[in-house]
């Protein structure tokens, strides 16, 4: 091999090793720097992002707090509930308030997907979303801790309403005067919505090479950005298994798998078990380097390039004197005495070549200095290069940090703010400007945080609060601002405060929120105004005074009182009569006069319609109470204008004294309403103190009605027929029939008991048209077996006669059953003809008009007995017991019935004398020409069967 070329070869391989080896620590360096950066920049991202987020959940839970404290739900919800699920909160006035209320909160906090109510049995008694309603949680964990008392966020569970992977934060509701928050009456949750509360995590890394989430300590994913994998844990099985166990506060290790290298790293969120994470891949991490690498690489190349071909022509330069004397050593051996070649070590040649040779070293050695500094100045840029880039890229990052930061205050719907205590300095993010409506704050604090935004005297009490609770060495603190805006406006401002101290007990900041709920507080005061007043008068309504009674028993303020409730008597009369705008009228007059009555110790209520009432309190002694009493009757002495006209009006009362009637208000509201309406039967105008007897009057009554209501379906109602005989021919001719009534023990209730009952209620209709039926169908099917008799009376209720299809009613079920109309005789009494008003006075000519019988029951018990005979269409009179009983003693009773029965005879009437019980009435009745008879000295009532059995024997 050629000098040249050994020359070339060797100076060639030395350059490729030098720039191999610079290569090596140049990709080692940057790749380990692109490393360490990205860590420390997951790190800080992950401990910018638990913040945030503890902050979200946080938020969440002053936000549910907040709701549960709130007066909208003290009113609507804590004061009357009921967890019948018949009972629809959704229809009454104090949930739809509420519900409207919760539906506004939704649609104005993207973070929240609903916000509901819970009893304590675990039913949604209020809620956002109507479908919810009555749901049964109380399985949720959720419930169970909130009801003892701790305010919790759940862990990751499916919405029972859409299915949706969603978290629940609870607090309970305590009592509102429950200052010692003992008594969980509810509890108050909002549903934060996982889809929308992730989007938090989207620009935490980019997502072609990495991803965050937000996992819990189970290993289920709470929070991502990929709506799917919420709810499901990670597809790699070490990964998964890598967050279970007990949290550290942060970590992150590199997972190899078969596919990519994943570096993971995770922060806890404080005050919780769950952790943010942010998941990269190492190939993506190193991309940079990757790059970088092959840039130096083909830098490498073209040095090489270039420098062989510098290394060839300077091989050329060097080694051409050599072959030129190589050449003139062979022409002088060839015989060329011109030049010496054998001292070529001594003559000019060698000492030209030796010249050359050390001139050319010199060279090499000066070329390869001037290299070895334009290579250490290459890389001596390239790293100041590389430095301004990192410096750069860092403050790209900072402003993205900052920005992140800026957002997260400006979507806030509270002012951020910060009391430094060592440096007086005040701090609160731009939305101060907003709500308040300044241009600036004071960032030096002469006496007391929002010092600026109150007066003196606020700031003096604000003061004491924060130092009395430094002191006690308490953390938290809410407390309201009112404020004058500069436009005049009122505002009021909800302050949270946490107080920071040093590792010496000693306050040394403040920080928390500022909210504007000055249209809550606004709305509070009207649902207050609307639940709590009458609309008419302005006095305060029934709620109210169910809830001041409640209040009264618990404060104990008062360790007696007493309950005075009164309506006004016939006050439906005035108002079918003159109508309901002058009835209105004559009621705010009423108002107007019981305001006399109003004090420190009484107070009026307005509870419904014409009734009113008063509660007294430290009222015990009955010459007290009976000067109240006359202080109200005497308000209505007086008569009352209105436009000309003047009305006399009278009430009835009830009174109820506490604690002698009742220790509840459930009780006491009762009994004093059992009071009035035992008033209202005994005499208008009148009052009644309450009488234990009276309860059990009205329980009797409810078990009688709750009776009534399924009587028919259970088969408690029953039909028995009472015989009537032809006096003459002493044979079985009619029967009256009448309704039994069955309690659940088998025994039989009076029909003068449970028939009022059944007017009252209303009921009556039902079990009248069913009895017709029944009756019906029991004689066609009498006339099927061959026997049939003059007729069947049913009695029949003023309630009945009064229902507008009365008529068409009796004639569809004379169709239904094919019974010939003259066959059946409806029976009323005189009572009932001076309740039918003037619309229904030709019903007894219609009923006559198809061929119905009608009879006249009890008479002589009415008021107008001989005018009913004259005017009405009747078929039968029937002449009342009270009449026969006496029959056989009294000459008065003997003559009077004697008249009545020639009377009738005269008019055309048949009649019945009822309550025949002894054979010397049946024979005065006999010498009297009466046409029938019914009672037990024939027969009692009897069942249908027995009616056969009669008959046939007749």
């Amino acid at each position: 091999m050629t000098i040249k070329r050994k020359l070339s070869l060797v100076v060639l391989l030395f350059t490729a090793m030098v720039l191999l080896l610079m290569n090596s620590f140049y990709y080692l360096y940057i790749s380990n720097n692109l490393i360490n950066d990205n860590k420390n920049e997951i790190e800080q991202t992950l401990d910018i992002q638990s913040i945030a987020l503890s902050n979200f959940f946080h938020t969440r839970e002053v936000e549910v707090k907040y709701l549960a404290k709130s007066k909208l739900v003290n009113d609507a919800y804590i004061n009357y509930f009921s967890e019948n699920p018949n009972n629809d909160a959704t229809y009454k006035t104090e949930y739809i308030a509420l519900n409207a209320y919760f539906e506004d909160l939704v649609a104005n906090n993207s973070a929240l997907r609903d916000a509901f109510i819970l009893s304590p049995k675990g039913y949604v008694m209020a809620s956002s979303e109507p479908r919810s309603l009555w749901i049964d949680l109380s399985d949720r964990q959720y419930f169970i801790d909130a009801m003892s008392g701790k305010t919790t966020i759940s862990n990751l569970l499916v919405d029972r309403i859409d299915g949706e992977s969603v978290l629940f934060v609870a607090t309970p509701i305590y009592a509102d005067n429950d200052i010692q928050n003992t008594t969980v009456i509810g509890v108050m949750t909002n549903i934060i919505d996982g889809v929308k509360a992730s989007e938090m995590l989207r620009n935490l890394t980019n997502i072609s090479f990495g991803k965050a989430y937000l996992i819990d300590q189970d290993g289920m994913i709470i929070f991502h950005t990929t709506k799917d994998l919420i709810g499901t844990r990670h597809v790699e099985n070490e990964i998964a298994t890598y967050f279970l166990g007990t949290p550290e506060i942060s970590d992150s290790k590199l997972f190899k798998s078969t596919q990519q290298n994943l570096y993971v790293a995770y922060h806890t969120i404080e005050n919780t078990s769950w952790r943010i994470v942010i998941e990269q891949n190492e190939s993506a991490i190193l991309s940079s380097a990757y790059r970088a690498l092959g840039i130096m690489l083909l830098i490498t190349l073209l040095v090489l390039v270039i420098a062989t071909l510098i290394i060839a022509k300077f091989a050329k330069i060097i080694t051409g004197p050599i072959v030129s004397l190589s050449q003139v050593m062979r022409q002088t051996i060839s015989g060329d005495l011109s030049v010496r070649s054998q001292h070529l070590s001594d003559d000019e040649v060698g000492q030209l070549a030796k010249d050359l040779n050390h001139m050319l070293d010199e060279l090499t050695g000066a070329y390869e200095e001037v290299e070895a500094k334009n290579e250490e100045l290459i890389a001596t840029e390239e790293e100041l290069r590389q430095n301004y880039e990192q410096l750069y890229a860092q403050k790209i990052k900072l402003s993205e940090i900052q920005n992140k930061y800026k957002l997260a205050l400006d979507g806030s719907s509270a002012v951020i703010w910060e009391w430094d205590l060592n440096l007086s300095l005040f701090f609160a993010s731009e939305l101060w400007y907003k709500l308040t409506g300044r241009d600036g704050y004071n960032t030096k604090v002469e006496l007391v945080a929002f010092e600026e935004l109150i007066d003196a005297k606020e700031q003096e009490r604000l003061k004491n609060q924060f130092f009395f609770n430094w002191r006690k060495k308490i953390e938290n603190i809410t407390f309201d601002l009112t404020y004058l805006s500069n436009k005049g406006e009122q505002l009021t401002f909800h302050v949270i405060a946490t107080t920071l101290y040093d590792e010496e007990d000693k306050p040394y900041k403040v920080s928390g929120t500022l909210i504007d709920i000055t249209k809550e507080r606004e709305m509070s005061q009207k649902i207050y105004q609307l639940a709590f007043t009458n609309s008419l008068t302005g006095f305060a309504n029934r709620t109210a005074f169910i809830t001041d009674i409640t209040q009264v028993i618990m404060d104990q303020t008062s360790k007696s009182f007493s309950v005075f409730q009164f309506d006004i008597d016939h006050f439906a009369r005035i108002n079918d009569s003159l109508g309901h705008i002058l009835g209105d009228q004559l009621l705010i007059l009423v108002a107007e006069r019981l305001k006399s009555l109003s004090s420190d110790l009484v107070k009026v209520y307005h509870l419904s319609a014409d009734e009113y009432a008063l509660v007294a309190l430290e009222l015990e002694k009955l010459e007290d109470i009976n000067q109240t009493l006359k202080s109200i009757y005497g308000l209505f002495e007086t008569p009352f204008e209105i436009e000309g006209r003047f009305f006399y009006i009278s009430i009835s009362m009830g009174i109820t004294k506490y604690p002698y009637d009742g220790l509840t208000v459930e009780r006491l509201v009762q009994n004093v309403d059992t009071a009035m309406y035992a008033a209202k039967k005994t005499n208008r105008s009148s009052y009644v103190f309450y009488e234990s007897v009276m309860s059990e009057n009205a329980t009797r009554k409810i078990e009688i009605e709750d009776l009534l209501r399924t009587a028919i379906h259970e088969n408690r109602v029953r039909m028995v027929y009472q015989p009537q005989f032809d006096l003459k021919s002493e044979t079985f001719v009619s029967a009256e029939a009448l309704m039994r009534l069955e309690d659940q023990n088998g025994k039989l209730i009076s029909p003068l008991v449970f028939i009022p009952i059944a007017e009252e209620t209303g009921l009556i209709v039902e079990l009248g048209y069913w009895a017709f039926r029944n009756v019906c169908k029991t004689y066609k099917a009498w006339q099927e077996m061959g026997i049939s008799f003059e007729s069947v009376s049913v009695n029949v209720s003023v309630v009945q006669l009064k229902q507008s299809d009365f008529i068409e009613e009796i004639l569809s079920i004379i169709d239904e059953t094919g019974i010939a109309p003259d066959k059946i005789e409806l029976e009323i009494t005189e009572s009932i003809l001076l309740d039918i008003d003037m619309a229904n006075e030709n019903i007894i000519d219609q009923l006559k008009f198809h061929g119905i019988k009608v009879a006249l029951d009890d008479f002589g018990t009415g008021y107008s007995s001989l005018s009913y005979l004259r005017q009405l269409a009747i078929n039968t009179l029937k002449i009342d017991k009270s009449f026969i009983n006496n029959l056989s003693d009294s000459k008065k009773d003997r003559e009077l019935v004697r008249q009545v029965i020639g009377l009738a005879h005269e008019l055309g009437l048949k009649v019945v004398a009822e309550g025949v019980e002894t054979e010397e009435q049946s024979q005065i009745l006999s010498q009297f020409l009466c046409d029938s008879i019914q009672g037990f000295y024939y027969s009692k009532p009897i069942i249908e069967r027995e009616i056969v059995s009669l008959m046939k024997k007749s």
